[in-house]
């Protein structure tokens, strides 16, 4: 792995973003050479959840219905206080830096599929995107998956979708506080962003929650 070790986080605690090296993918190069500095910026890392649809007309009510809950599915797994060194006084700094894109955030209140269909048809003949990819919405209908996509880190279905023990980690959040919390009292206590980060690790690697104080990778 040289040297890699894995964690997870919507930001590096103390990466820079002007020290990142792009994958050789050449949509990437193009968003980068649309938006620019913008498009630079983003070294974040978001956890996508696709919901396969059987019948392709409840994607849009499917939208609507699940953007009422955004703020709450990025209140439970909000886990990027800090970036690039610094403490940015946000509990997801991932979602301002991603979000400044002009295609980001949340989905357009749409009535049905017909609209979302004359939407991205504008968008393209204004030459506002050369792909519907390039909409980066919170959530959003997946044309090729033929999915819904959840891209605010995680989504709560209902218990008959067989989610119950997994779901059970919501608990520990509320108890313990989500991850921008953790790793903020690791900071504060230890020996500075590189406690977080090794936090981070040990965490991943346990498949646990790590506070101040706790057993660090070594």
């Amino acid at each position: 792995m040289r040297g890699t070790m894995l964690a997870c986080a919507g930001t590096h605690p103390v990466s820079n973003w002007r020290d990142a090296k792009m994958a050789p993918i050449q949509r990437y190069a193009e968003l980068v050479e649309q938006m620019q500095w913008l498009a630079r910026r983003i070294a974040t890392f978001g956890v996508y959840v696709h919901v396969g649809l059987r019948d392709g007309s409840k994607a849009i009510p499917i939208v609507n219905a699940l953007a009422a809950y955004l703020p709450h599915f990025l209140a439970l797994t909000a886990s990027s206080p800090f970036w690039g060194g610094h403490d940015t006084g946000l509990a997801s700094s991932r979602a301002v830096i991603f979000g400044g894109l002009p295609n980001a955030g949340p989905p357009h209140k749409l009535a049905d599929w017909t609209e979302f269909e004359e939407y991205m048809n504008r968008l393209l003949r204004a030459g506002a995107i050369r792909s519907i990819k390039e909409v980066c919405w919170d959530v959003r209908p997946h044309l090729d998956f033929g999915t819904i996509e959840i891209r605010m880190f995680d989504g709560v279905p209902a218990q008959r979708q067989g989610c119950a023990e997994e779901l059970g980690v919501l608990s520990e959040v509320l108890e313990r506080g989500a991850s921008h919390e953790r790793q903020r009292a690791v900071a504060a206590t230890g020996g500075g962003l590189t406690d977080v980060v090794d936090a981070l690790v040990t965490g991943f690697a346990g498949d646990r929650f790590v506070g101040p104080g706790e057993d660090r990778y070594a």
